[in-house]
């Protein structure tokens, strides 16, 4: 029977928990990592070392760098939080490398040294240390800031200046925040980038220079950075541009020797790869010998250098088999195999494109997706095994053929028990039979935090027993192995850890650091983390708390030569929330004047319960400098103009604190003018995300609720009109704040003058609806910050009639 460890601790671990001591308790709760946390053991590995063990690698694309107008969300492109059972079966499938596309945009703050928002840094980090967990590489990018080029990393900017200052400072900050992780962490500059109207030797020439700006910054902030790999690209992460000699591309300089790896992308063909206008023909190997083979050999130009390669994106989407009586499934198993058999031929690490969500029950989906990322299971076996025999026991092109027999394994040979010390890696001595097999040996831990495990490779973590897991990728065979990880030797043993920061409570979802550290003088040994019961809180290798359920757990700190310490935390549920703060957003789509952001009212309003509510934006007072700057000055050339919660928008909050609601929009006006409505009934104001994004009223990809509209390549304007504002009426009904019992439908006045907002109270003093006029464009807290009927004394006269008069504030920029 299968052991499980996930909740029980042994061996030596359970001993030092015994008499290990309390941390003393401090009132400081620390936010972001400080000097003291000491650097993780970093691994100088070759070229050959890291892309062997980078292994197959995966995106997790549509997630962290989904957005709208440049305002990032989780859940924005597709619907499920990245959680450690969704990394832990990627890695269990085979996979060891994870792609996490980032786009930061509205989280940047330009005015504050180009700090960026700690809730969404703090989720970025979260699941950089679900893969660390694992002990799976990990690379971190700037993603759709400068893919369309829409966003500010553009270089065809003609302030060349303005943009390497910003970017210098956003990786400084990246790179700051990561620097004390292990060589498991890898920073990617920047993806598919190129400039309009320049020629290939120009784009190049920008990017590189940004490609040095890179690794200089990163080399310059600290910690493990100073010899950390980094990958940088050409034009657009084109094969083209870094082998064709008009790109006149060159590797940046660096100080640490050999530590750059090259980036390339590759969808050929993209007939069959990813254009779904195209109707697929029979797929074969000579096909893929005619398109890709040529293409990926070229790369040899640097791999036979010992210059790593990442071919940061590839895939094929799921389409209608050529005789139309099925899915293509085994085409693309057929072609991903060819193309990790290349990878490997030629030392090319391939990262897999997975954009998220898939559905199956369409015809077809046309998606990439080959990880359900909910379950962690694959979605079609036939394929993620194809691509895992073809990275490891493909020997050529001609061998591979469609739908392949499986010939099992019926036997795995492997010790049974293995010792190894805190940190140290042990390779395992693996034989299968039949020797013709065609399966393949897989690996899984039972408690990664003990040891981790991939391609037969052990890795001691922290002291304890745990299970290795040795199966067959069929399922035909499993083996176990009982892992005891011992203290390592030191010369000068550990017998103090302090710790600066120490979170006995924190909430759900919200995190603290310990900033632990050896006291002891002339002591080599490094600290190591465990949490007893990781479904009440995770620890990261740095010691980064995060709540995951209510309850208490004790977090262990670990010196690799087994002096410990124990921090008892408890997690308690985040504050149910009963309201909600909605802002009307207006989506830029303007060639004309190259803006591409999205703009939100300084007005918005907080609403508690159901009623009709009306949100305004006004081109006079509700442009940002950025939009104004550009030439932006009325609504036209848009995408959308919809509602939605304005914490989210923020990045204060990752979804809305609703289980239902529902609108149905009463009244548009434009400059005046009433629009015709062409809504019949209500409809959900929450998208399967949990988020309240409305999408509506004026839509161009889904359609708008008012006839006097017209739609051009996603493009929407107002016909015949060029507004400078729009007043939204709705009504929200059906309201259900997550943990609350259903509210009631009511209708609410909220009656304005053209110097204050009234708003009534109801005679137990519980707010309806407030609007605040103080809203900061950078992100900030609102001034008369509202929480219930907390308001700031400055901005709030409460009047014996009953009512709360805000005070109209000018706009902060």
């Amino acid at each position: 029977m299968k052991k499980t460890f996930s909740r029980i601790i042994g061996g030596f671990l359970a001993i030092l928990l015994a008499f290990s001591p309390l941390c003393p308790k401090y009132d400081a709760i620390a936010s972001e990592t400080t000097e003291e946390t000491a650097p993780m053991p970093y691994r100088d590995l070759t070229s050959a070392e890291i892309t062997e063990e980078m292994g197959l690698g995966w995106n997790l694309g549509n997630t962290m760098d989904g957005h709208t107008g440049f305002t990032p969300n989780e859940t924005l492109w597709q619907n499920v939080r990245t959680t450690k059972q969704t990394i832990k079966g990627l890695h269990d499938l085979g996979f060891n490398t994870v792609r996490i596309p980032v786009t930061w945009g509205s989280m940047i703050d330009d005015e504050n040294d180009y700090s960026i928002n700690e809730n969404w840094m703090s989720r970025v980090q979260d699941i950089v240390d679900y893969c660390i967990s694992e002990d799976m590489y990990v690379i971190i990018n700037i993603h759709h800031d400068g893919a369309e080029q829409t966003g500010w990393l553009r270089i065809a900017t003609d302030d060349k200046d303005a943009l390497y200052d910003k970017f210098e400072g956003v990786w400084k900050t990246i790179a700051a925040r990561f620097k004390n992780y292990d060589e498991h962490v890898i920073f990617e500059a920047m993806n598919e980038v190129r400039g309009e109207g320049m020629s290939l030797a120009e784009e190049n020439s920008v990017i590189m220079d940004l490609n040095q700006i890179f690794v200089d910054t990163v080399r310059a902030s600290g910690g493990n950075n100073d010899r950390r790999w980094l990958v940088v690209c050409g034009k657009y992460n084109y094969i083209d541009s870094i082998v064709n000699e008009a790109g006149k591309f060159e590797l940046p300089k660096d100080s640490a020797e050999g530590k750059i790896i090259l980036s390339c992308h590759i969808y050929t063909p993209w007939d069959f790869c990813g254009n779904d206008g195209v109707k697929q023909g029979e797929y074969s190997i000579d096909k893929f010998k005619k398109t890709n083979v040529n293409e990926i050999e070229s790369l040899k130009k640097f791999t036979d250098k010992g210059i790593p390669v990442i071919a940061g994106e590839y895939g094929c989407m799921n389409r209608m088999s050529v005789d139309g009586d099925g899915f293509n499934t085994a085409d693309r198993a057929l072609y991903l195999e060819a193309m990790n058999y290349m990878f490997k031929k030629v030392g090319i690490i391939g990262v897999y494109w997975d954009q998220g969500w898939y559905d199956r029950s369409m015809s077809p989906d046309c998606s990439f997706a080959i990880l359900d990322r909910e379950t962690g299971e694959t979605i079609d076996k036939e394929v993620t095994d194809a691509m895992i025999r073809g990275y490891y026991l493909t020997d050529s092109l001609d061998s591979i053929v469609e739908s392949p027999d499986v010939k099992e394994i019926t036997e795995i040979n492997v010790t049974d028990k293995l010792t190894l010390k805190v940190g140290e890696y042990i390779k395992l001595d693996v034989t299968s039979a039949p020797a013709d097999s065609n399966d393949f040996v897989l690996y899984s831990t039972d408690d990664c935090q003990i040891a981790t495990v991939y391609n037969g490779l052990v890795h001691g973590k922290t002291i304890g027993t745990t299970t290795i897991n040795v199966y067959s990728q069929s399922g035909s065979v499993v083996k176990q192995i009982d892992v005891t990880v011992e203290p390592e030797e030191t010369s000068t043993k550990c017998d103090e850890i302090i710790c600066t920061e120490v979170i006995p409570t924190i909430a759900v979802d919200k995190a603290a650091y310990l900033n632990a550290y050896i006291g002891t003088e002339n002591c080599d040994a490094f600290l190591t983390y465990y949490s007893s019961d990781e479904t009440v809180a995770t620890v990261s290798p740095i010691g980064k708390i995060t709540g995951v359920g209510e309850g208490s757990t004790r977090i262990s700190i670990v010196s690799s030569d087994g002096y410990s310490v124990a921090v008892d935390v408890e997690v308690i549920s985040s504050e149910n929330v009963d309201s909600i703060t909605l802002a009307l957003n207006v989506y830029y789509n303007d060639s004309t004047n190259s803006y591409w952001g999205n703009e939100y009212s300084d007005t918005t309003i907080t609403v508690s319960e159901s009623g009709q509510y009306t949100l305004t934006f006004d081109c006079e007072k509700d442009l940002s400098e950025e939009a104004i700057a550009a030439g932006v000055t009325s609504l036209t050339r848009l995408t959308a103009i919809y509602i939605k919660d304005h914490d989210v928008t923020l990045g204060n909050a990752t979804k809305s604190p609703m289980d239902s609601c529902d609108i149905m929009f009463d009244k548009i006006v434009v400059d005046g003018v009433e629009l015709t409505i062409t809504q019949t009934e209500p409809k959900s104001a929450l998208k399967s995300s949990g988020i309240f994004d409305t999408n509506d009223p004026i839509n161009s990809w889904d359609g708008s609720v008012v006839e006097e509209v017209k739609c051009a390549n996603n493009v929407v304007s107002f016909a015949g009109m060029e507004p400078k504002k729009i007043e939204v009426t709705f009504t929200l009904t059906n309201m259900q704040f997550t943990g609350s019992e259903k509210l009631p439908d009511a209708v609410i006045d909220t009656p304005e003058t053209e110097s204050e907002t009234l708003m009534e109270f109801d005679t137990d003093f519980q707010t309806k609806a407030v609007i605040d006029e103080g809203k900061n464009k950078k992100g900030g807290l609102p001034v008369g910050a509202i929480v219930g009927i907390s308001l700031g004394v400055a901005a709030v006269v409460v009047t014996t009639a009953g009512y709360i008069i805000i005070n109209k504030r000018k706009k902060q920029k």
